[in-house]
């Protein structure tokens, strides 16, 4: 997972760009972490 969010971070260089992709991994970690709440 840390590995997926390094490379992640570490493939934009745009400002914006940055952002989106540091919203858009929240985002799925968050989803990831309530659909595995949910299935227990």
């Amino acid at each position: 997972m840390l590995t997926e969010i390094g490379g992640a971070v570490g493939s934009v260089h745009e400002d914006d760009d940055v952002e989106k992709a540091y919203q858009n991994i929240v985002n799925t970690i968050y989803v990831r972490y309530r659909l595995d709440r949910g299935a227990q």
